[in-house]
């Protein structure tokens, strides 16, 4: 129905005026039932007005004796709004408030004597689309030089593992040094670090070679010498194994040479014929033969002769027993050798260099592996570098036998030096025996800065 209906004009005649008289009687009244927004009198609602989902905009103050908000009748009272992580505590806000769980979108509320309940109302809509890609910023200012580890292997029973025993390159605060590499980045326990050994890998197929196996060919570093040693095999039905007794012999045997007669035959004088040479008889109990030089002195001896006799030896007599200090060399073509020149004859060194001269030096086990050449009893060593490393951790070296050091304290070479004699920890050795032929290892344990190149190891002692 609608709110105001005019009758129409058609045309004009004696009536007209009172129809559009009528008109304006139902405008006025239509206008009296409208909200003046001047506040003209009469300008209150006599009916619920139905918004019909539409807003009220621009409200300022709003008056009335009750107010129902989502179906929930409000109190009058305007509440507080929290806002927070999760379900509020029981403990805030007073009857009549709200919450908002920021990290969900639930709404708590309003707040009842009870308490604040459950969420009924969740604001968080859908995820929205992707916005368009933003301009690229600014460059930053470059951050400082980043630290690099340097490793160094360290020991766990059975297993290896890399431990961080300095840092270089970078700039400001030096990282500690000691923790391990584990599978996520550094641990200070030694067990979670990772075992850079790996696995034993599975024995590999029987090779199928046949012929004879030479260790000059098939063993040439001796790796299994034990395995060509004729101790270790087994004669077979036909061939067998000749010992080294048997060898001898065989050796002694001329080519073609018959088989003896027997001893009977071989001692009768009667079954010898031609000459006798001296050099095949054996001297008896008591007649002996003459050796060449002995007939030469006993026919230098005047017939006759007697045996001298000594009565006074640098002023010693009767028995005397001549020792080097009672013989003088003085005027001698040949001299005695004293202690002190026989200490020099037994000198003994040895210089092994342990990389080439223009490589930076890095942390290592067994940088080089030689061979003693000879027995030796150690009396000193040192170490020395081409190029001195000029900071960081004291350059450390290490030196093994047979796979154990023999250094109670290890060789150090200060930085800005290029020997270990100006260092101020000195060398301690505690194996000074080498035996000849053992295997030795030379390690690097630490590093400093990376500059130092041309590491060389000196042996110095006496020969046995």
């Amino acid at each position: 129905m609608a709110k105001l209906s005019l009758a129409d004009v058609s045309n004009f005649n004696s009536s007209t005026a009172a129809t559009i008289n009528a008109n304006w009687a139902l405008i006025e009244a239509a206008l009296e039932l409208t909200l003046s927004r001047d506040g003209t009198s009469p300008n209150q609602l006599t009916a619920d007005v139905d918004m019909n989902d539409n807003d009220v905009l621009n409200a300022g103050i709003i008056d009335c004796n009750q107010l129902i908000v989502g179906g929930e009748t409000f109190s009058g009272v305007i509440p507080t709004w929290y806002a927070g992580s999760g379900a509020p505590s029981g403990g805030l806000g007073t009857v009549g408030d709200m919450y908002l769980n920021g990290t969900n979108g639930d709404i708590y509320g309003p707040k009842t004597l009870s308490g604040w309940g459950t969420s009924s109302v969740n604001i968080k809509g859908p995820t929205g689309a992707t916005g368009a890609v933003g301009s690229t910023g600014s460059t930053g200012a470059q951050g400082e030089k980043g630290w690099s580890p340097v490793f160094a292997i360290a020991t766990d029973g059975s297993r290896r593992v890399l431990q961080v025993v300095d840092w270089v390159g970078g700039v400001g605060t030096k990282p500690s040094t000691g923790d391990y590499v584990d599978e996520s980045g550094l641990t200070s326990v030694i067990g979670d670090a990772v075992d850079i050994r790996g696995p034993q890998g599975p024995q590999g197929t029987a090779g199928a070679g046949t012929g004879d196996m030479l260790a000059a060919t098939y063993d040439p570093t001796s790796v299994s010498a034990d395995a060509f040693d004729m101790d270790n095999m087994v004669e077979g039905s036909t061939n067998l194994i000749m010992t080294g007794a048997e060898r001898t012999k065989l050796a002694g045997i001329a080519a073609g040479a018959t088989v003896n007669s027997s001893d009977a035959t071989l001692l009768a004088r009667a079954n010898h014929t031609g000459t006798q040479s001296a050099d095949t008889i054996t001297d008896g109990s008591t007649n002996k033969a003459y050796t060449g030089t002995e007939k030469t002195k006993l026919a230098g001896i005047a017939s006759g002769a007697q045996v001298n006799t000594v009565t006074s030896v640098n002023s010693e007599t009767g028995a005397v027993v001549l020792t080097t200090d009672d013989i003088s060399d003085s005027g001698q073509t040949n001299k005695w050798t004293t202690t002190a020149e026989k200490t020099t004859f037994k000198s003994w060194d040895m210089t092994i260099a342990c990389s080439d001269e223009t490589t930076a030096l890095t942390t290592g086990a067994a940088k080089v592996t030689f061979r003693m050449p000879r027995a030796v009893t150690l009396t000193a060593i040192r170490a020395s570098l081409v190029t001195a490393q000029t900071s960081g951790s004291i350059f450390t070296v290490d030196v093994n036998e047979s796979g154990s050091t023999i250094l109670s304290t290890k060789i150090t070479i200060d930085n800005n030096e290029k020997t270990s004699t100006t260092a101020a920890t000195a060398p301690v050795l505690s194996d000074t025996s080498l035996a000849d032929d053992a295997e030795m290892t030379i390690d690097i344990d630490q590093i400093g800065n990376g500059t130092a190149k041309g590491l060389k190891v000196t042996l110095i002692g006496t020969h046995a």
